[in-house]
């Protein structure tokens, strides 16, 4: 995400924003500093995968996507 936000940001768009389901803390503070606002439904401190905060995170096949 950070490389996309540097590369979107290079291209001097008039505003940065990213919004994310669930994020660590840190991670996030990392983000805030490449954008102009960061919207987080859920910071979670002990967060070790995002699939851990969804009901269903089936994979999806390359030729679905």
């Amino acid at each position: 995400m950070i490389a996309a936000l540097r590369t979107l940001k290079a291209q001097q768009p008039l505003e940065l924003i990213v919004a994310v389901p669930v994020a660590s803390p840190d991670r996030l503070a990392q983000v805030r500093h490449e954008c102009d606002e960061a919207v987080c439904l859920l910071e979670a401190p002990d967060l070790h995968a995002v699939a851990e905060y969804y009901q269903d995170f089936t994979q999806v096949e390359d030729a679905e996507v």
